[in-house]
C-alpha cells in the first residue's frame, strides 16, 4: 500500500483513563490500522472494549497517551493548536445519540451551518446548507426552520450528517451511528451513508457492535478485544473464513434465519418476521465476561475465554502479523483457514 492511497495511519495508539485511587485504566493499547481514500473500515467488538475510544482519539476529542495519528501524512497529535484546527473541517464525527448531538435551541439550518460559522467559511451559506440537507435526502424549507426535537430519530440522524458533510471533509468518523434507530430506520442510513461515501469519495471509519451491520458498510473490518485488535480482514473474507477464536465466537452468536419447518412456525416475540423463516439463536461457545480492563490477563487477553489456549497463550502478547496478504491475526494458534 503507497502513502498516497492511505488518509489514515494509526499506530500504536494508546488512551489512558484516570481511575480515581488507583492505576490509569488503559482503554486502548497498541492499536494500529490504516483507512485508505475512498474506503470504509469497520471496527467490531463488545462493549468496553475500546472502539469508541479509538474514534475519539483519531479526531483529537481525547489526547492519546501514546503513538501516531496520521492523517493525510500529519501527526495529529503532534500539530499546533493553529494548524490542528485548519485541519479539523477535514475530519468530521457523527455520534450515537442523534438527539443529544444537535442543540435542541437551534433550528436544523442553524445546525448545518456551525461548522462553516466556527471556520469562517465566507458567506452566504443558505445554498450550501441546502444542498448539504437535500444530500441526506431531507427538504430544506420542510427542515430547515425545525427544531431536532420536531425531528425523528432518523431525521436528527441525517441532519448531523448533513452538518459533516457541509465542510467537504476528506474522513467520517462514524460513533454508533445506527444503534439508537429503529431497525427500519437503520437500513436507510446505512444505504445513505453508503450513497454519500461513493458520491463524495468519503473515507469512513465505521464503528458498532452490530456485526450485521458492520458487514454491509465496510471494505475491511477490525475486531477489537479488550483494547486490541485480535483479527483484521477484508469484510467478506472475515465473515466466511474467521481466524481467531474471538471472532469466531462472535460470528457464532449472530442469530440466523432458517426456512420455516413444513408445519410452520412463527417468529418469537419482538423479532423480524421475515417470509419462509425463522429466527434461531446463534450458537456462541466463548465462556464468561470480559476480564476488567484494570487487570487484563498476561499475554493474551482472550485466553482466559478461549479453547485453544496453551501456555504460550499466558506467557507471550500475540502479534498482529498477516495468515494472508491482507488477512491479519493476533493468535499464536489461529484457526484453520
Amino acid at each position: 500500500m503507497t502513502t498516497s492511497e492511505v488518509l489514515l495511519r494509526v499506530r500504536d495508539l494508546a488512551v489512558d483513563y484516570r481511575v480515581p485511587g488507583g492505576a490509569p485504566l488503559r482503554a486502548v493499547d497498541g492499536v494500529s490500522f490504516t483507512v485508505r481514500r475512498g474506503e470504509t473500515l469497520g471496527l467490531v467488538g463488545e462493549s468496553g472494549c475500546g472502539k469508541s475510544s479509538t474514534a475519539r482519539a483519531v479526531m483529537m476529542l481525547r489526547r492519546p497517551t501514546g503513538g501516531r495519528i496520521e492523517f493525510d501524512g500529519q501527526d495529529l497529535a503532534r500539530l499546533p493548536a493553529r494548524q490542528l484546527r485548519r485541519l479539523r473541517p477535514q475530519l468530521q464525527m457523527i455520534f450515537q445519540d442523534p438527539a443529544s448531538s444537535l442543540n435542541p435551541r437551534r433550528t436544523v439550518a442553524a445546525i448545518v451551518a456551525e461548522g462553516l460559522a466556527a471556520h469562517r467559511h465566507p458567506r452566504p451559506w443558505t445554498r450550501l446548507v441546502d444542498d448539504a440537507l437535500s444530500a441526506v435526502g431531507l427538504d430544506p424549507e420542510a427542515v430547515g426552520h425545525r427544531r431536532p426535537t420536531e425531528l425523528s430519530g432518523g431525521q436528527c440522524q441525517r441532519v448531523a450528517l448533513a452538518r459533516a458533510l457541509v465542510l467537504a471533509p476528506a474522513l467520517v468518523v462514524c460513533d454508533e451511528p445506527v444503534s439508537a434507530l429503529d431497525v427500519s430506520v437503520q437500513a436507510q442510513i446505512l444505504n445513505l451513508l453508503e450513497d454519500t461515501r461513493r458520491r463524495h469519495r468519503l473515507s469512513l471509519l465505521f464503528i458498532a457492535h452490530d456485526l450485521a451491520v458492520v458487514k454491509q458498510v465496510s471494505d475491511r473490518v477490525g475486531v477489537m478485544y479488550l483494547g486490541r485488535i485480535c483479527e483484521l480482514a477484508p469484510a467478506e473474507q472475515l465473515y466466511r473464513q474467521p481466524r481467531h477464536p474471538y471472532t469466531r465466537a462472535l460470528l457464532d452468536a449472530v442469530p440466523l434465519l432458517e426456512p420455516v419447518p413444513p408445519s410452520g412456525a412463527i417468529a418469537a416475540p419482538g423479532s423480524i418476521a421475515v417470509p419462509g423463516t425463522v429466527p434461531t439463536p446463534g450458537t456462541a461457545s466463548t465462556p464468561g465476561e470480559p476480564p476488567s480492563p484494570l487487570r487484563p490477563p498476561s499475554g493474551c487477553r482472550f485466553r482466559t475465554r478461549c479453547d485453544r489456549a496453551r501456555d504460550r497463550c499466558a506467557e507471550e502478547t500475540p502479534p498482529l502479523h498477516p495468515v494472508t496478504e491482507d488477512h491479519q491475526v493476533a493468535c499464536h494458534y489461529p484457526l484453520p483457514g
